[in-house]
């Protein structure tokens, strides 16, 4: 018999320090009970931690159409983050063997000087940019995108699609 998924996380390494002011994750109104319940935004100091919660812990609406927000007091600075779900809304009846998060969002922005942000805007594109189409989709192997500066406030929304195939 499956019991509820409990104690999963999600570990974020932006690349370098971001000032962190809130966070927001939604479930699935298709499978509340594989939801996340309680959770926990937390700040560590390296990708393996410890980690320390950044905001007390929330809880997320069981069904999935509304998000969580968890704004922190003031804002705080780290390269490393991790979303920790502590439960689900799930009670142990089978088939409740995962957990859905269908959508996750978090508001930062850079601790450089305004001057030294400007200097590193120039330049940069607004939008993320496909590389050039290559011969063979195996010639896309560790090719990362280039870095995009964000120029006005929010929301703003980031889709990933991999392939693992």
């Amino acid at each position: 018999r499956w019991r509820e998924i409990r104690d999963q996380w999600m570990v974020l390494d932006f690349g370098h320090s971001l000032a962190v002011e809130a966070v927001r994750v939604r479930g699935s109104p298709c499978e509340t009970k594989k939801n996340p319940r309680t959770l926990r935004w937390q700040h560590g100091e390296s990708s393996a931690g410890p980690w320390t919660d950044a905001v007390a812990p929330f809880e997320a609406p069981k069904n999935g159409a509304e998000w969580a927000t968890a704004r922190l007091d003031e804002p705080l600075v780290s390269r490393w983050w991790r979303l920790y779900v502590v439960d689900t809304w799930g009670d142990g009846t089978p088939g409740q063997d995962m957990l859905v998060v269908s959508g996750f969002g978090v508001k930062a922005y850079p601790i450089a000087a305004p001057e030294v942000t400007e200097v590193i805007r120039e330049g940069c594109p607004d939008r993320f940019v496909a590389p050039p189409r290559p011969e063979m989709a195996t010639d896309h192997n560790g090719v990362a995108l280039l870095d995009v500066c964000i120029r006005n406030d929010g929301p703003h929304h980031v889709f990933v699609i991999g392939d693992w195939g």
